[in-house]
């Protein structure tokens, strides 16, 4: 009776086991080395114009003093509309 050789871990390559003699390389569709696997965005702040969250890859509009808004002109009106002040000219 043959006993089954085990699994071996092969420096320098985490997605490659040897079994006996042959090679065997990880699916990385069932792995958890996905390369499409999608992460949550990083929240690097909100928005002070609708109060959304900004995360890494937003388009914004940062100002001198720290603030950002979305770079949408809606964003930009109610920024204006909360730190404005209204008048006729």
């Amino acid at each position: 009776m043959l006993s089954p050789s085990p699994i071996t871990f092969v420096p320098g390559r985490d997605d490659v086991h040897q079994k006996g003699g042959e090679s065997m390389i990880e699916n990385p569709i069932i792995s958890n080395k996905h390369p499409i696997q999608q992460q949550e965005p990083c929240v690097v702040g909100y928005c002070e114009g609708c109060g959304g969250e900004i995360v890494e890859g937003d388009d914004v509009i940062e100002f001198i003093d720290g603030l950002m808004i979305h770079q949408d002109v809606w964003c930009a009106y109610d920024y204006c509309g909360k730190f404005g002040r209204p008048r006729q000219a």
